[in-house]
């Protein structure tokens, strides 16, 4: 039996970009699957708020949360 993959959103800021599994958005984006989601560790989120363009990073999103 297969295992569904998860549907994110990707942001970059405020601006919505798109959205897919983990592993779409990566390819289509040039990132990792790793980083994007490292994204969504609050640890980040904190560090990204502190930086002095934080509407440059990326965050994933998933609407089921």
């Amino acid at each position: 039996m297969s295992r569904k993959e998860k549907i994110y959103s990707l942001y970059k800021g405020d601006d919505y970009l798109s959205d897919g599994t983990v592993k779409e958005l990566a390819k289509k984006y040039n990132l990792t699957a790793k980083s994007l989601m490292c994204t969504k560790c609050p640890s980040r989120l904190i560090r990204q708020s502190k930086q002095k363009k934080p509407s440059n990073a990326y965050i994933i999103i998933d609407p089921e949360e």
